[in-house]
């Protein structure tokens, strides 16, 4: 589902689509696709913020996977191609959602 702006029936300008699965982005669009800075929150947890071009990750952003770190670098057709900085530690918990579920098995409410 989207929510924001159109030009000429195509999403365009800022907006937030939200897949059935619960994956979130969040930003800018231009003629349809992903394009300039956005958000995508996977629903594991995992998030990208940074650049966009025809609907994928090229640019400049910051990766953070659960499990691996955070990873920040430039980025060409969803691909970490140059890595400028990475971090060990875990990322937090992203407050984007309203629950995480743990390796364990506990998830928090």
């Amino acid at each position: 589902m989207y929510e924001g702006d159109y030009e000429n029936d195509k999403k365009s300008g800022f907006g937030i689509f939200t897949w059935a699965t619960g994956n979130i982005y969040k930003g800018n669009y231009l003629g349809d696709g992903r394009n300039g800075y956005g958000e995508m929150y996977w629903n594991d947890g995992s998030y990208y913020k940074g650049q966009w071009r025809n609907g994928v990750q090229n640019g400049e952003g910051l990766m953070s996977v659960i499990g691996e770190g955070i990873k920040k670098g430039i980025f060409e057709d969803n691909v970490l191609m140059i890595l400028e900085e990475e971090s060990c530690e875990l990322p937090e918990k992203n407050n984007y959602f309203s629950h995480y579920k743990y390796d364990d098995g506990i998830q928090d409410p």
